[in-house]
Formats: structure tokens, sequence, C-alpha cells
């Protein structure tokens, strides 16, 4: 073997380095992704209330389907992408970007179109509890019109680490995380009319409105004081 080539191979780093420096962001950001979506669940309870946490879990098992389809579509995508990146063909990296990324938007426009039409209907087909069901719907709607952008984000990641770049999807997904992490409480109104209620949770409201309905439905009779001899 030539010396040069023998220079080459020594200058190679080692294998688990490079796993490492890919792997590393990659692990951090799916548990950056199981933190959010555990801690959004626990602010809207403490904030807005169970009906909430109650309509955002109706709509799981659409969001689900929605992304489990994206996903499956940026790991191919990936695949494709990782292969001619690595034969040098860029010309082919941009043919795959390109196709993956339309036929995203035109499934993201579409179920946009369809979540801004028919996300009562969605809800009631999901057999949605009646007392639930105009929070749901909301929340449904507003899921499936902002579906492309998740969608872009989801793809536009999955090229990055095709080309083997998975700490600029980190960096974003922190960003993203922090925003989100400071406008839920943020935003809504409730937050500074009704500190009590948010920072105790959801089971301070209710009991204070089961007392309250208790108190309404109680008899009159029974908060007045009988006259003497009454009855006799």
């Amino acid at each position: 073997m030539p010396l040069r080539e023998i220079a080459a191979v020594s200058k190679t780093p080692a294998l688990w380095k490079t796993f490492l420096i890919f792997l590393a962001p990659l692990m951090l950001s799916n548990a950056l992704q199981s933190l959010f979506g555990t801690v959004s669940s626990a602010l809207l309870g403490q904030i807005i209330g169970v009906d909430a946490l109650a309509a955002v879990s109706v709509f799981f098992p659409v969001m689900f389907f929605l992304f489990a389809f994206v996903m499956g579509l940026s790991t191919g995508a990936t695949v494709l992408i990782g292969q001619a990146w690595g034969a040098g063909e860029r010309d082919m990296v941009k043919a795959v970007a390109g196709a993956t990324l339309a036929i995203a938007l035109v499934l993201a426009m579409s179920v946009a179109l369809f979540g801004a039409l028919f996300s009562r209907p969605l809800m009631i087909a999901l057999a949605t509890p009646p007392d639930i069901l105009d929070q749901a719907s909301a929340y449904a709607r507003v899921m499936l019109a902002t579906m492309p952008l998740g969608f872009v984000f989801l793809l536009t990641t999955a090229v990055l680490r095709g080309v083997g770049d998975t700490l600029t999807p980190l960096l974003a997904l922190a960003l993203s995380t922090a925003i989100g992490l400071i406008l839920t409480p943020a935003v809504h109104p409730r937050r500074t009319r009704t500190p009590r209620t948010w920072r105790d949770g959801p089971g301070v409201g209710g009991d204070d409105r089961q007392r309250a309905d208790a108190a309404r439905a109680r008899p009159v009779s029974t908060t007045q004081k009988e006259p003497a001899g009454a009855g006799c």
C-alpha cells in the first residue's frame, strides 16, 4: 500500500466518533420533542383546564396518523438523499428533495382545506363528547390549517439529516420549543385574570364551581332561619 494511502487511512476519525457526532443531536431532538409534549400537556391542563386537555386528546389519533405518513415519507427521502450525497450526485439530491417537498405540500394543502371545512364533522365522527365538541373542533381546525408548516419543517430536517447535518434541526427544534413554552402561558387571558386557578391546578376551579352550583340549587328554606313555632 502506498504511503499516501496509509497516511489518509490513519487520519480517518474513529467510527464511534462519527456515530456520536451524527447520533447525539438526533437523540437529543427526540428527547426534546418528548419533553415538549409532556410540558405542553401539563401547561394545558393547569392553565386552561381538563376540558381543553380532553379536546386535544380527541384529536391526537388524527394528528398521529398524518404525521406517521409524513415521517415515513421523510425517512425514505433521508435514505435516498444520503445515498445520492455520498455518491456525489448533487442533482439527484435536489431532485429527491424537490419531489418530496412537492408531495408533502400537495398533501398538506389538501389536509388544511379539509380541516377548514370539515373539522367539526370529523370530531363528531370520532364520537367527541358534546361538552368539549366546540373546543375540539376549534383545535382541530387550527391544527389542520397549519399542517403545511409542520410538514415542511419535518421534511426540511429530513433533507438536512440526509446530507449529514443533524445539529441544525436540533437548534431549530430547540428554538421552536422555547418559543412554544414561553407563548403557551403568556397568550392565555385567564393567566392574569384568575391566577389561583392556573397556579393551583384545574381541580381548584372545579371545586369552586361545584360549591357555587350547590349553593344556587339549595332551597331557600334551608338558608333562612325558620320562625319560632313554625309548623305547630
